[in-house]
């Protein structure tokens, strides 16, 4: 607005930087400004949430995992790395600007059909008093601490050795967690960019900020989660307390060098201010952070190993098919005959070199030289894949837990404080048996690719050239036989059809699909990884006693379970530090609407201001002709 427009009382004007039409309506109440970038998120009718640029080209597309679900929330983290989307009925997910891949996915409520009437993102300080005294508040406003400021803020933090010495990541030292083919279920881990992001260090500014997300449910719940992904856990602040029943929270207020969060929650009665702490800032400190980091680094590695499990476990039945097929086509009709089926006969053309009329047809006609073909790139690139989705992927996920579980046995033991960070140690070792175990079986997964993959070389050398023999004049490869007889490794040959071709020890390790529970140390004194041993043995032996042996799924299960009994014990330490106050009942009855709500630092004390609107009241003389109309004629 000019200055002259200013002296003459007119309206301001504001300028329009870009205009775009949409070629589909808009939720009006569903838009969300970027804070860092200039990035526009909103929701369109059609229950899809579009990012556009200033300029108006569209960034990325989001939509529902399921048909006909309604967008309830839209929120921008403050650095703008992340945008939060409330789904009815699919939860919350947090989808990255840059490649529209979620990140994280949630589920506040434990019954899906609870509406999210609140999302609200939120920054603390650890050390709120440090940071207040190298901040100038007097001069700076509350929406700078919460974007750029925030990043300055720490940079200028003095150096602490001893603390940099005890906070010393060795993950960056690891090899790189290699990416999965893009068409696994999560195609978040088939980018480098996604997995750098969530597996390799943060910055340090993490270690001094905590980013907070709050979730309102329709039900009077409140969820807490920081770091993102490290989820705190579900409150029900109406429980309990008479004055706050039926209450439903509609906003949220904050400030970084505050602990204590501000609530405004409506009910019957009217609308409230609600305030509530979150204290394990101060109980836990500095391991806050470091706690909610290497949890959140483990949740994600544990969801890497299961994708990695699901690709082994494809891969593995990708290349066992075909031969399957193969030797069930002529099985069956080999014991018709009593000829003992394929392996006998198999066994017999290799040491005798007689051949059934029936394997020959077999040999001539449906396998054939396009038949091998195909035989022998399955089996070869299957045995190469799971050596390298083992070696590239598994091994190197399992040592990043084996460092990142360490370090938490580590802080719970040193630091003696299992009561305020929940790191039970037993829990934890119980988490390094199953790592333990997973990596054994990795490594005795090589073991056996290598040792089949040269068993099925020599093999498929053999089956080649039997085809060719079957196929031609016996005359015709008498001398060429008689020199391939001298440089053919026949023991490889037979160990391979008694064993690998039918029953591969790796078919025991990784089969296909497990029906049966996984092993619960919880019913037996017996450890899993003692257990898995002899399991082993079994298998080495070629021995079967009957009972169910342990698979990567079984192992998988049980690591998966111990790590959630450690987040449970996290969680619900963190939980026990969040206490909320008394409510203040601000207006006696229901608002119409609150405008708004802030909350500021003013001196030692942290001041919340709150903007409503009430109903306007209604016109006397409309009120007296409504009730005209409604009296009795």
């Amino acid at each position: 607005m000019t200055d002259e427009a200013e002296l003459a009382g007119e309206m301001p004007e504001l300028v329009r930087l870009a205009e775009k039409v949409l070629n589909r309506p808009v939720k009006l109440d569903l838009l969300a400004y970027c804070p860092t970038m200039d990035l526009l998120a909103l929701a369109t009718e059609e229950e899809r949430v579009d990012v556009y640029r200033i300029n108006g080209q569209r960034v990325i597309g989001v939509t529902s995992k399921t048909q006909k679900a309604e967008v309830e929330k839209l929120q921008w983290k403050p650095n703008g790395q992340l945008l939060a989307v409330a789904w009815k009925e699919n939860g919350i997910r947090l989808v990255s600007p840059e490649s529209g891949k979620d990140i994280y996915e949630m589920h506040p409520a434990a019954d899906r059909s609870c509406r999210i009437i609140l999302l609200a993102w939120a920054v603390n300080f650890l050390d709120s008093a440090g940071a207040k005294s190298r901040a100038d508040v007097s001069h700076r406003g509350v929406d700078d601490v919460l974007g750029q400021a925030i990043q300055q803020l720490v940079s200028d933090a003095p150096p602490d050795l001893p603390k940099s010495l005890a906070m010393l990541d060795v993950d960056a030292l690891l090899p790189r967690i290699s990416p999965l083919s893009s068409g696994s279920d999560e195609d978040v881990f088939s980018s480098r960019a996604n997995l750098d992001a969530m597996f390799h260090p943060q910055q340090a500014s993490r270690d001094e900020a905590v980013d907070v997300l709050i979730t309102g449910l329709e039900d009077g719940s409140v969820h807490l989660s920081i770091y993102d992904r490290f989820e705190i856990g579900t409150f029900k602040i109406g429980l309990g307390n008479d004055r706050l029943k039926g209450c439903r929270p509609i906003l949220h207020a904050s400030h970084p060098f505050s602990s204590t969060h501000a609530l405004l929650v409506r009910q019957d009665a009217g609308t409230s201010f609600l305030p509530f702490d979150l204290r394990f800032f101060s109980r836990s400190g500095e391991y806050i952070a470091l706690l909610a980091a290497k949890s959140t680094q483990l949740q994600n590695l544990l969801r890497y190993i299961g994708q990695v499990q699901k690709a082994i476990q494809s891969e593995w039945k990708s290349c066992q098919e075909l031969p399957a097929r193969f030797i069930q086509s002529i099985d069956g009709e080999l014991k018709a005959k009593n000829e003992g089926g394929f392996i006998p006969a198999a066994y017999q053309l290799v040491v005798t070199g007689i051949c059934s009329p029936l394997l020959r047809d077999w040999l001539v006609e449906i396998v054939s030289e396009r038949g091998h073909k195909r035989w022998d790139k399955a089996v070869a690139s299957g045995y190469d894949k799971v050596r390298r989705l083992v070696h590239e992927n598994l091994l190197p996920a399992l040592e990043r837990c084996g460092v990142v579980v360490s370090r938490l046995r580590g802080l719970s033991r040193c630091n003696l404080m299992d009561s305020h960070l929940g790191l039970p140690v037993r829990k934890l070792e119980d988490v390094l048996e199953g790592i333990n175990c997973l990596n054994l079986l990795s490594h005795r997964i090589l073991k056996y690719a290598g040792t089949e993959s040269r068993q099925f070389r020599v093999f498929s050398d053999w089956l080649r050239h039997e085809i060719d023999v079957q196929s031609a004049d016996p005359p015709s490869f008498a001398d060429d036989q008689a020199d391939r007889d001298r440089d053919t490794d026949y023991p490889r040959i037979l160990g391979y059809i008694q064993g690998p071709l039918t029953s591969s020890k790796i078919a025991r390790l990784i089969p296909a699909s497990s029906s049966k529970p996984a092993f619960n140390t919880r019913q037996t004194e017996v450890s899993l990884y003692a257990r898995f041993q002899e399991d082993l043995k079994e298998i080495d032996a070629g021995s079967s006693s009957g009972r169910e042996l342990l698979s990567l799924g079984d192992i998988n299960a049980y690591l998966r379970y111990h790590c959630e009994l450690v987040f449970q014990s996290i969680a619900e330490s963190q939980k026990r530090n969040v206490s909320f106050g008394a409510p203040v009942l601000l207006a006696p009855r229901e608002m119409e609407h609150a405008a708004e709500m802030r909350m500021v630092v003013e001196g030692q004390l942290s001041v919340t201001y709150v903007a409503i609107r009430e109903p306007l009241p209604t016109p006397k003389r409309e009120l007296s002709q409504a009730l005209a109309e409604k009296a009795p004629a």
